[in-house]
């Protein structure tokens, strides 16, 4: 007699049990994540960087996997139908990634890894800055061996990853130097102490590190830095964008010979007797007198901006939001030399995102990146409705699957939402000189020569060299930031399409929302459900935007 397996319905607790043991053992095992969240429990330690934990780690993922795998998302309620299919999405990708990408057995690492522990224990005023010294200087004692370990790692290596890891290690001294400088005389002496050796055991690990690389590591590296053809292919695939690649592809292209036609007129209706580089120049010509006017620039962007929203209606705005304009920290500035955005941690309070601002160092040239229609763009973009608003509303969601959807896993959506606000604010009345939208449309350049080269690089149609030549023929970079940008391309295959298709991809959803709802269509609500779905894949974004339309035609109300 066959023995038939009978299968138990799992109810919703089941399912958040699973889905809280999963994010327990995440965040054990992954401490500098956890102080990005705002978990601060592990602040003091760096995680454990050998090939044994990457072998573990993708042991765990498998079971997890399989958990995850037992629930039928017809068994449960609410959200949890969308956090299940999001939960196996999120496996496969990484899984993909250390098992048929294998970057961990390629690219040494090692100074980045440790300065991503000690980044947002200074820039997250989370705890009084004895506190936070504290747990700096413990992860600077656990360097050594964060960096011990990840020699066990490398055993494919790529000439390209391990010069970038080396510069890294070598850059890295005076980054130390600084933290140092930043926190004397503002912390008890025995702290500052403990500070000062745990930072000379660091570099000279870091040194040890660097000799390593040098004598052992790049003579027999690698120059291959590419993922190819077919396993770019398949990621493409696994991130369920709705296009093959060579579609993406298409979109880029056709993008990018739009945009120039729509450069060159915008630029003529400037000036009919200036070039499209006369212009440029012009425009990056028309900035503040000095470093205070860019900051009262910037906060006033910001301001008009948020403004902007709320008197539109556009969004809701998250409570406990805010977006503090500061200058560079001191320590920050060689790494950051003209502006970045610091999103607020999931578990903070108080929703703070920090916008930083670099100050010039060779008087107007820098200057000209902080003109008046750059800063104007950049407002919403990084601040209202972009990053800003869009990462702080995420942290907003209850659900704990969605706060580990990151990076590549939903890129096209991070990104994408950001990019489409630029097009969507000035369409509403916002920014609407012809200087702001001749930035917009070399940004919109630079996002389509993306796409061409996130393909054709992988793909082993473009070589590193050529991918540069474009950025510079196309966008009008500098050669040296060229080259940094396609360095970082080679480590992300299909990250930088994510922007323009993600763009792409939110205005094709809007027009059939809007087109199905009729006069019943609201901007505000078709951005709110994006805002407040957390940050989720397109493909799920659409099913939590179809799941919306349809509780309003049944007459239920919900904010997720």
């Amino acid at each position: 007699m066959a023995i038939v397996a009978v299968r138990y319905p799992m109810s919703d607790e089941d399912f958040d049990r699973t889905a809280q043991d999963m994010f327990n053992v995440l965040i054990e095992r992954h401490p500098v994540l956890a102080t990005f969240l705002g978990i601060h429990d592990y602040d003091h330690l760096l995680e454990e960087n050998s090939k044994q934990f990457v072998l573990e780690e993708t042991q765990i993922i498998r079971e997890f996997k399989k958990e995850f795998e037992a629930f039928d998302p017809k068994d449960l309620s609410g959200g949890r139908p969308l956090d299940l299919n999001l939960a196996l999405y999120l496996f496969d990708i990484e899984l993909f990634q250390l098992e048929e990408m294998r970057l961990w057995e390629s690219d040494p690492g090692g100074a980045e890894g440790v300065g991503e522990g000690l980044f947002p224990l200074f820039t997250r005023e989370f705890a009084p800055l004895e506190t936070r010294v504290e747990s700096i200087t413990g992860r600077l004692e656990g360097t050594p061996r964060y960096l011990e370990e990840g020699r066990t790692r490398i055993v494919r290596p790529v000439r390209l990853w391990s010069e970038m890891a080396l510069e890294s290690a070598q850059r890295f001294p005076p980054f130390l130097e600084l933290i140092v400088h930043t926190v004397e005389n503002k912390v008890p002496r025995e702290n500052l102490e403990s500070l000062k050796k745990a930072k000379k055991e660091a570099l000279n690990a870091l040194e040890d590190y660097g000799k390593w690389l040098q004598e052992e590591v790049l003579p027999d590296a690698s120059e291959n830095c590419i993922l190819g053809e077919e396993r770019f292919s398949k990621l493409v695939q696994l991130r369920r964008l709705g296009y093959e690649v060579d579609e993406i592809r298409a979109l880029g292209v056709r993008y990018l010979q739009e945009s120039k036609e729509a450069l060159s007129q915008i630029a003529e209706s400037i000036d009919p007797a200036a070039s499209v580089e006369e212009t440029k120049d012009r425009i990056r010509s028309n900035h503040p007198a000095d470093f205070d006017g860019v900051l009262e620039a910037v906060r006033k962007a910001i301001q008009e901006s948020r403004s902007f929203i709320v008197d539109k209606r556009l969004a809701t705005l998250p409570p406990r939001e805010r977006l503090r304009v500061t200058e560079t920290p001191t320590f920050l500035r060689a790494v950051l030399p003209f502006a970045a955005y610091f999103p607020p941690a999931r578990y903070d309070k108080v929703q703070e995102g920090v916008y930083i601002v670099t100050p010039p160092t060779n008087g107007e040239e820098l200057l000209k990146e902080h003109n008046y229609a750059s800063i104007r763009n950049t407002a919403v973009h990084e601040g209202y409705p972009g990053h800003h608003l869009q990462l702080s509303s995420a942290n907003l969601n209850p659900s704990i699957v969605r706060q580990l959807s990151m990076g590549v896993a939903a890129a096209e959506m991070v990104e994408g939402w950001a990019h489409y606000c630029e097009d969507m604010m000035q369409e509403m009345g916002f920014s609407t000189s012809p200087d702001v939208r001749f930035v917009q449309l070399q940004d919109l350049i630079w996002r389509a020569c993306r796409i061409i080269i996130d393909v054709d690089l992988h793909c082993g149609r473009m070589t590193f060299d050529e991918a540069v030549e474009m950025l510079v023929r196309e966008a009008g970079m500098e050669k040296a930031s060229a080259v940094a940008e396609v360095k970082r391309y080679t480590q992300y295959p299909t990250y930088q399409l994510s922007y323009l298709i993600g763009k792409h991809l939110i205005k094709e959803l809007r027009d059939e929302v809007e087109k199905r709802m009729g006069d019943g269509f609201s901007l505000g609500l078709f951005h709110d459900t994006i805002l407040y779905a957390g940050s989720i894949p397109f493909f799920l974004l659409r099913r939590a935007v179809e799941d919306k339309i349809a509780k309003l035609e049944e007459g239920v109300e919900d904010l997720y």
